[in-house]
């Protein structure tokens, strides 16, 4: 399969993610911001404990936040300032404000002092301090009621985000909009490459159902087969995928998995891989010829057509800045 497109070889992905990351920074977030009436957005988790949005703003070669890391993103009159406050270099987007605890490469002679007492200036001094240099109006957190993609600030801290930032702790408010509109905007290379692997799902589908044998193979083993297919072509499986079996007189989801494919049998597939963190989300259905049968059953047919029209419909319906549910 050609490299040009996708799979890419992971290598090839990392500089991929960075090159869309270094784009979004600065031509999708600073729209976002304004939209949200947010000056700095601040994005603060520890691993094993990951907001949600993170992985939208970590370099390719990073799979999740180091120790404690922190993301500010200031708007600002030419774009976007991203600054990390974080023990290691976050990639080349962000700028480094904070050397501590000895982390850095050149360890505890290079951690960033307080100019007063000299003091090492701890995590939290260092955000309150490259905060309060930029003096912002409102300063977005990861909280929402509604959205728990928006929602990953978790409450240790919040409590420690909030206390670091002083007096500026007024001026938090929820970062729910730009959370959410970072996840939902993608740039036209996304989609193009969305589509690419989206192909490549209706791909493995079709070959998934074509490798069934009738009265020998179980939705279980189509199940596992496009999933080991997605692990070696080198995009994993971001769900795992679900194959059910709906059978005439038999009521919907009654029918076992390990239940062997039989003639009349309708098979749905519910799948979706992972690439450059793009993720896909594929259904589609087949049917078991019986014999003498040469095409499916004309309510099946007439049913699939209903639901094409639907989608056509729905899409029809879409305008840019409305909403799912308008």
């Amino acid at each position: 399969m050609s490299t040009r497109t996708h799979p890419l070889p992971i290598r090839a992905q990392a500089a991929q993610i960075d090159r869309w990351l270094d784009e979004r920074l600065h031509t999708v977030l600073p729209a976002l911001l304004d939209r949200a009436g947010i000056d700095t957005w601040i994005v603060s988790a520890r691993e094993y404990h990951e907001d949600p949005v993170m992985a939208a703003l970590l370099p390719g070669e990073w799979h999740s936040a180091r120790r404690r890391t922190i993301l500010v993103l200031h708007r600002t009159p030419d774009g976007v300032d991203a600054e990390a406050v974080a023990r290691y270099p976050v990639g080349t987007a962000y700028t480094p404000v904070w050397q501590g605890n000895g982390a850095a490469a050149g360890g505890p002679a290079t951690e960033t002092r307080d100019p007063e007492t000299g003091a090492p200036e701890t995590q939290w001094e260092a955000l309150r301090r490259v905060v309060a240099a930029r003096d912002p109006r409102r300063i977005g957190l990861d909280t929402s009621s509604t959205f728990a993609l928006a929602d990953g600030l978790s409450a240790t801290e919040e409590r420690a985000v909030l206390a670091a930032l002083g007096p500026l702790a007024a001026r938090v408010a929820s970062a729910e909009a730009v959370a959410i509109g970072l996840l939902e905007t993608r740039l036209p290379a996304e989609i193009e490459a969305a589509h690419e692997l989206n192909a490549l799902a209706h791909t493995v589908i079709a070959d998934a159902y074509a490798a069934v044998t009738v009265g020998t193979t179980t939705a279980l083993d189509v199940a596992w087969w496009i999933d080991q297919r997605f692990a070696d072509l080198g995009t994993p499986s971001w769900f795992r995928a679900t194959v059910d079996v709906q059978r005439r007189g038999v009521a919907l989801g009654a029918v076992p998995e390990d239940a062997v494919v039989l003639p009349g049998d309708l098979l749905h597939c519910d799948v979706g891989l992972v690439s450059c963190r793009l993720h896909t989300d594929t259904q589609q259905n087949a049917y078991v010829l019986q014999s003498g049968e040469t095409t499916a059953p004309r309510g099946l047919v007439d049913a699939l057509t209903v639901g094409n029209r639907m989608q056509d419909l729905t899409c029809a319906a879409l305008t840019t800045g409305g909403t799912g549910n308008d």
